[in-house]
């Protein structure tokens, strides 16, 4: 496992970072074009004075609440925690649903391995069948060899006749 030093990941570097940052990048894109779209009707609302002092207050009271550090807080946890619910629909981030889907790999590999025992078995059956019929052979050829030997007959039990 990592080491109990092992540096812990921001939230940018994870998976859900990645979904975040196309995420805020298409928001920033749509606030752009939309802000491009409306900026007409906005020029002609600001010729108004009343509008204009509407806005004004608007504007203001949006800042304050836009600067206040808790509310950049609580977006941030909410922006996180979408992100992740988005990204979980994809890709597998909790802890134990990834440790299950290494455990149904694993498994998966156990049975390919005693595919490939059964094979080898079967493989080494064969092998020992076959030793056993050459030393069957060979046994039966020394016999031969033996008797060509106590016959007489020694030009046909020469080791080079034999192999």
């Amino acid at each position: 496992m990592d080491s109990p030093t092992a540096k812990v990941k921001s939230f940018w570097e994870r998976p859900e970072g990645f979904a975040g940052m196309l995420f805020a990048a298409g928001a920033v894109v749509a606030g752009g074009f939309a802000l491009f779209k409306i900026l007409p009707s906005i020029l002609v609302l600001m010729q108004n004075l009343y509008y204009a002092i509407g806005m004004g207050v608007g504007l203001v009271v949006l800042l304050t609440i836009l600067l206040d550090r808790r509310n950049w807080i609580l977006a941030g946890a909410m922006y996180q925690s979408l992100m992740r619910k988005i990204t979980s629909i994809f890709i597998t981030i909790d802890p134990i649903g990834i440790i299950e889907n290494y455990i149904r790999t694993l498994k998966g590999k156990i049975e390919i391995i005693d595919k490939q025992l059964a094979n080898l078995k079967g493989q080494q059956a064969s092998v020992r069948a076959t030793i056993a019929e050459a030393k069957s052979k060979m046994e039966q050829s020394l016999k031969i060899a033996r008797k060509a030997d106590q016959m007489g007959k020694k030009n046909d039990s020469a080791p080079e006749r034999i192999i």
